[in-house]
């Protein structure tokens, strides 16, 4: 807004000071007292500088005129400053157009650059994307996050990671079972498998399995002393089928080829007695993993002489473990394996 686009400069100057004054000769009548903006008081700032006035004069009027509306005191001094040096003058008491802070940063040729980096190595840090690329670390964040959508991630802990010839394996493995499954939908009556687990002596039971109901501010809370974990420990092999546990074998130290294979000779014997009907059609699968005991040139001989039929496995899965998921997890809450 330009003062000459209404008036003459000067006496719109005076009338507006006139009217917000409450002079009897107020030419614009009440509505230029309600007129409280930014370019009014600039022009009673201007008039209160053509006059010759200290500028705390004018800070005065305009606090008694427009009361919590006045603009700041600093701002004041910076447009009495600027009249004076010649920066502003009357015909100039608008604000600047401004179209905010420019993006000098965030431009599609940084983003590129940040996102070359990140391809080159993906766990660069945003301290050496900075460095490599002389951006701020605030900067880089920003790319990294609203423009190029990325995000860090730790990475996923696995038993194994496989080569591309196990997985090729594994891939020829997973078609001969479900050719099987399809010729044959029933075979899976006939697997027995096994699984390893370590089981302490005596476990203390878990703070969930020591919880109890108790009413609330009537009962007291139940204690229980620490009791440590003992340091002896047996290895359980459990043998299983669908119908449930066929054997469970327990070791101390070390399994070898034959401690393994002892433990599939006491197998035998518990499928002659709990599935004899599997026994006499000798009609099941052996399907456990593959351990170096499990395949191990002793252990293939033995299933070869007593005709046992060992069903392939699939080699070590990262994502996939057959028994821990069904048989394990299940068992391991218990206390004592001796319910099992």
């Amino acid at each position: 807004m330009l003062i000459g686009e209404h008036a003459d400069r000067g006496q719109l100057c005076k009338a507006v000071v006139w009217s917000c004054a409450g002079h009897p000769e107020r030419p614009f009548g009440c509505a230029v007292v309600k007129m409280k903006t930014k370019i009014v008081q600039r022009v009673c700032i201007w008039y209160s500088f053509s006059k010759g006035e200290d500028y705390r004069v004018c800070l005065q009027e305009l606090t008694r005129l427009f009361g919590g509306d006045r603009i700041s005191e600093r701002s004041i001094r910076q447009w009495w400053k600027s009249f004076r040096d010649g920066t502003r003058t009357k015909d100039n008491l608008s604000d600047k157009l401004s179209t905010g802070r420019p993006k000098s940063a965030r431009t599609d040729d940084n983003c590129a650059v940040v996102l070359e980096h990140v391809l080159a190595d993906r766990r660069v840090s945003i301290p050496q994307l900075s460095d490599a690329t002389g951006l701020s670390m605030g900067s880089i964040h920003k790319i990294l996050k609203k423009d190029l959508k990325m995000s860090r991630i730790c990475a996923k802990v696995v038993p194994r990671v496989l080569r591309d010839d196990e997985r090729t394996h594994r891939m020829l493995i997973s078609q001969e079972w479900l050719q099987k499954i399809e010729d044959e939908p029933d075979i899976i009556k006939k697997i027995i498998t096994a699984d390893k687990s370590w089981v302490w002596l005596f476990d203390p039971e878990s703070k969930k399995e020591s919880s109890q109901w108790i009413r609330r501010n009537v009962d007291s809370r139940p204690k229980k002393a620490l009791r440590a974990r003992s340091t002896k420990k047996l290895l359980v092999l459990p043998f299983f089928d669908i119908e449930g546990i066929i054997h469970v074998e327990y070791l101390q130290g070390t399994v070898t080829s034959e401690v393994y294979i002892e433990a599939l000779m006491h197998l035998r014997d518990q499928i002659r007695i709990k599935r004899c009907d599997k026994w006499v059609t000798h009609d099941w699968i052996l399907l456990d993993d593959n351990a170096s005991p499990h395949k191990s040139y002793d252990t293939l001989t033995f299933h070869r002489q007593v005709r046992g039929v060992r069903g392939p496995h699939l080699p070590y899965s990262p994502d996939l473990a057959p028994c821990d998921f069904f048989f394990i997890s299940q068992t391991e809450g218990k206390t004592s394996w001796q319910a099992v």
